[in-house]
């Protein structure tokens, strides 16, 4: 159950600049058809994190954070080059909540994984 709810806390930051990046791309700057494309999915991929790791689906998690990795990198070595200003931030809080995210995730699979490097927080020094 905090598993779970760290989980979520974790994505919400992401959920939120993720949102305002996209309302930013549907109102501020046109993206081609195949950046959309790509965007789409990069969207799936993600949807595939999240629910891997709420299920404690670690081995799905670590495949799509790879997939991830590959595709969100063609994505920025393509398209995110000379970003306006206003995206440029809200793409740069995005990896960084991106970053707090994954970091929840790999200290979750510890938790499960060896369950002793928590003691401390379970039972105190």
């Amino acid at each position: 159950m905090i598993k779970n709810a760290l989980i979520i806390f974790s994505i919400l930051p992401f959920a939120y600049f993720a949102w305002k990046d996209t309302i930013f791309h549907l109102k501020g700057r046109a993206v081609t058809r195949t950046e959309h494309v790509i965007h789409f999915i990069l969207g799936f991929i993600l949807a595939t994190l999240f629910v891997s790791s709420y299920r404690g689906h670690w081995g799905k998690w670590l495949i799509a954070s790879f997939i991830l990795f590959i595709v969100g990198s063609l994505d920025e070595f393509i398209f995110h080059k000379e970003l306006p200003l206003q995206e440029s931030d809200w793409h740069a809080k995005e990896h960084w909540s991106l970053l707090l995210y994954m970091i929840t995730c790999i200290g979750m699979m510890a938790w499960e994984f060896q369950p002793n490097w928590f003691h401390f927080l379970r039972h105190g020094l």
